[in-house]
């Protein structure tokens, strides 16, 4: 994918999950935002866009709801990116639980997995956010 491709994707993709209701077909929501630079670049989204977690929480939710075992690693991940990013860390933990139950090898669970064991504070992750551009994001930098 071009860097314009992924920049619209993206773009869908935010727009879709932070939208009042999914337009976007959710097995498409999900392959998609299970691409890292996506994925990455939809939690950058939301860093920016503190007003729109609300609806990517209800939106995240209904799709852990409905995807397959190995698409929840991605899913409950995000979601547990977004609650963390609000620091409730009951529901981080929560969704983050579900996630390592369905792959217990997913790479950003198991960093935020650590991150909660050793009380870092969501500050941290909010900062590390910062310091990564969109941009640099859909170039896999975050």
């Amino acid at each position: 994918m071009t860097f314009n491709e992924l920049e619209r994707t993206r773009d869908l993709i935010c727009a879709a999950l932070v939208s009042d209701s999914m337009t976007l077909d959710q097995n498409k929501l999900i392959q998609t935002l299970a691409e890292i630079p996506i994925r990455d670049g939809f939690l950058r989204y939301l860093f920016d866009n503190p007003n729109s977690r609300i609806n990517a929480i209800k939106n995240l939710s209904l799709l852990l709801k409905d995807c397959v075992p190995h698409e929840q690693a991605v899913i409950g991940t995000v979601l547990a990116g977004c609650y963390w990013l609000d620091a409730d860390f009951e529901n981080t933990r929560q969704a983050l639980d579900l996630a390592l139950a369905a792959d217990s090898t997913y790479s950003l669970a198991r960093l935020l997995d650590v991150a909660l064991t050793h009380s870092v504070p969501a500050k941290v992750w909010a900062d590390s956010l910062a310091a990564v551009s969109p941009e640099q994001c859909l170039h896999g930098a975050a």
